[in-house]
């Protein structure tokens, strides 16, 4: 039987609301689409992620070029050196991957109050023989 595979989320469980907090904060304090990608939000997780981590490296190449450069030249560079472009991209991207994983993470908090957790049958099963 051949099988494929699909890039589209798989079904989701919901979420209960002390779960979706600690996705909040893995989001906004961790990495940004940590937390979405853990909830089974895995499409807007890694994007997230790929966007904090890119800024993260565009704002670090920048920030590694402007100190070598004023270790090179002896002096501040009052311009912010040659790379000042892609620093600011890179506080960019991360900002808006910051911004999108608080829109999610909301989401997910919403979500948590409007469905309850579902229970296993057999959870329910055994409490109910005891």
């Amino acid at each position: 039987m051949p099988t494929t595979t699909s890039s589209v989320d798989p079904p989701r469980q919901p979420l209960d609301r002390n779960a979706a907090q600690v996705y909040l904060w893995l989001n906004l304090l961790a990495l940004p689409g940590l937390g979405s990608f853990l909830a089974g939000r895995r499409l807007a997780g890694v994007a997230q992620a790929t966007l904090s981590l890119s800024g993260l490296g565009l704002t670090s190449w920048w920030f590694f070029s402007f100190i070598a450069a004023c270790l090179r030249m002896q002096s501040f560079a009052a311009d912010g050196g040659q790379h000042l472009g892609l620093g600011l991209l890179g506080v960019a991207l991360f900002v808006v991957a910051w911004l999108w994983a608080l829109g999610t993470s909301f989401r997910m908090l919403r979500d948590a109050q409007v469905q309850p957790p579902r229970t296993d049958a057999k959870q329910t099963n055994q409490q109910h023989s005891r």
